[in-house]
């Protein structure tokens, strides 16, 4: 024989006291008869019971109150403080990466002076091995340098391919 739900008080599964309390609070919800955003309210029994229990458990609780007031200046000052933390970080992110491009792009120009100079004295050798004035070992260690300085300024162009790209980046891009 099946007891009524009445009778079992807290032996019911806890689905079933669940479905208890939505239903408690359904029935204390009731529908507006305008439509629009707010189409549920609570009806008014419900609602001075709430306003009621909530300004008996604020009346003696000073403590309490004044805790989760300085919790929340607390909270705001730490978001601040993180604010501007993240804003020092970004002004540091974007000037490195300005003062790294701008070194690159010096180093791009040294490096591009020296390949100039290295090919012009390879050119100087080329025509003095043609004249009979130098060796071949000369002319070929002349080519070595061109190729070194070279390899130097690839590297350097390189470099400023990331620096900018590293601004980019600083910048918000």
């Amino acid at each position: 024989m099946a007891l009524p739900l009445s009778t079992c008080g807290n032996s019911l599964p806890r689905a079933m006291r669940n479905w208890r309390a939505r239903r408690a609070r359904w029935n204390g919800l009731r529908r507006c008869p305008k439509p629009g955003p707010s189409r549920w309210r609570r009806s008014r029994t419900s609602a001075i019971r709430s306003s009621r229990r909530s300004r008996r458990c604020r009346l003696f609780d000073f403590g309490r109150v004044d805790a989760e007031v300085g919790h929340a200046r607390g909270a705001e000052r730490e978001a601040i403080a993180q604010f501007r933390n993240a804003a020092l970080r970004a002004a540091e992110d974007v000037e490195r990466a300005v003062v790294g491009w701008r070194t690159a792009k010096e180093r791009e120009a040294l490096h591009a002076e020296e390949v100039r100079a290295a090919t012009a004295a390879r050119d100087a050798f080329d025509r003095a091995y043609r004249a009979g004035h130098v060796s071949l070992a000369e002319v070929v260690e002349a080519q070595r340098r061109v190729l070194q300085a070279a390899d130097a300024l690839a590297l350097a162009q390189a470099d400023t391919a990331r620096a900018t790209v590293a601004g980019w980046r600083a910048f918000g891009g």
